[in-house]
């Protein structure tokens, strides 16, 4: 005779997304986006009617609307000050929650671990650090991306997978929520507080970037977070380069450094410099493909700064922190026209980001990145195929031959 199973009773949900209804699993029904769905990196639908998508797919801040309110969004001030932060046990997901334990975990994490694991043998660093921290205990939205940065790196030295990947979920929401509270506040900006949002869009875009090389599947995959991250950051970027001046000149006050010169320097930065070797062989491939001029500038222009950019990087005694920002500064230097080849998967475009692979591969050694290098040219190698071979072979044979030597060691 069989026994009479007794089914678990369930409270189904009547507001959850729809695509954890589809699967017949609890949503947790937390803005912008299901905690359940951040974590497979899949479009929720709650983020119709949130401020912005967890997956930011050409998400640029500027071109957002201020979010809609939310029980959390009305303990922010115009001006952007917390009126009550409360901590409880709750997820950061949960509506009226701000922070839990976990976020004070990821402060102590960003003021003492990050230093020592990451930035441990930069003082120029360490001291960015300290300052980037104390601005944002009076910034909502730097502060959130401060936790977000944090959260990231923490996912690469945890063992443990699923704690691994609640980081990165949890690192995509924060980030989300900061940039939910810079839109309350982007027109409101001054020389005041200026800094502040430097500081916000350099963490924010090494964040992005960071998520995107760290994708390890195949190369259409890599590209579309790629572009989406760039996107991304550009948004914010150009709010801070209205105000790079003053920007510049109170970041030296705080660093104790000086500003005399530099404008000039970066006005004259990789002006001169003519491409050697393979990136020599990129640039004459370009002057002989069918793209438009405009194009062809924007493709010139990328190679002299890889160029210019490996010379340093070759030439640097300094710590992996400084050499590692240049693949951020390439990036976000990037013509906008050269982005929209790599976008059309163009052949030409994609060499030049195989040559972009090595200036991330000679930074390996720092937490960013990794084999990211190494994985983003030889994704480009197997797209491309046999025919683009002889262009590519030469960039691959000194990630090669590096990794070789550093194996002996």
């Amino acid at each position: 005779m069989k026994r009479a199973v007794t089914r678990r009773k369930h409270n189904k949900s009547r507001t959850g997304c729809k695509q954890c209804k589809q699967r017949r699993v609890k949503c947790d029904e937390s803005l912008p986006s299901c905690r359940r769905c951040i974590g497979a990196t899949r479009a929720c639908s709650l983020t119709d009617t949130a401020p912005l998508s967890a997956t930011r797919i050409s998400c640029s801040p500027t071109l957002l609307s201020p979010p809609v309110s939310s029980q959390s969004d009305s303990r922010i001030t115009d001006s952007g000050a917390y009126s009550a932060i409360p901590v409880g046990r709750e997820s950061a997901g949960t509506p009226g929650s701000l922070f839990t334990a976990s976020h004070l975990e990821l402060l102590h994490h960003f003021l003492t671990s990050f230093e020592q694991s990451a930035i441990h043998d930069s003082i120029r660093g360490v001291r960015l650090c300290r300052i980037t921290a104390r601005y944002a205990y009076s910034t909502p939205y730097l502060l959130d991306q401060v936790l977000a940065f944090s959260a990231a790196h923490k996912s690469t030295i945890m063992d443990d997978s699923q704690r691994r990947e609640f980081l990165l979920a949890e690192a995509v929401y924060l980030q989300t929520r900061a940039l939910t509270k810079f839109n309350l506040v982007q027109h409101n900006l001054s020389e005041d507080n200026c800094l502040q949002v430097y500081l916000f869009s350099s963490l924010l875009s090494q964040q992005a970037i960071f998520e995107a090389l760290s994708f390890s599947g195949e190369l259409p995959g890599l590209l579309d977070r790629l572009i989406s991250s760039l996107a991304l950051c550009r948004g914010v970027i150009a709010v801070a380069a209205l105000w790079w001046r003053p920007i510049r000149i109170k970041l030296a006050a705080e660093m104790g450094e000086s500003t005399d010169g530099q404008a000039e320097e970066e006005a004259s930065w990789a002006r001169g410099t003519l491409p050697r070797g393979h990136f020599a062989k990129i640039l004459q491939l370009i002057a002989q493909c069918s793209l438009n001029q405009p194009a062809k500038d924007a493709c010139e222009r990328a190679i002299r700064l890889l160029q210019q950019m490996a010379d340093d990087q070759g030439s640097l005694t300094a710590p992996p922190l400084e050499q590692s920002g240049f693949v951020q500064r390439w990036l976000v230097m990037l013509p906008v026209e050269l982005s929209d080849l790599v976008s059309q998967r163009r052949p030409e475009a994609l060499v030049i980001l195989a040559g972009f692979g090595l200036i991330v591969h000679n930074t390996k050694g720092y937490w960013d990145y990794g084999s990211s290098g190494r994985h983003l040219i030889e994704s480009i190698s197997r797209y491309l195929g046999p025919y683009w071979n002889p262009m590519l072979e030469p960039i691959l044979q000194v990630v090669h031959k590096d990794d070789t030597l550093a194996s002996r060691h």
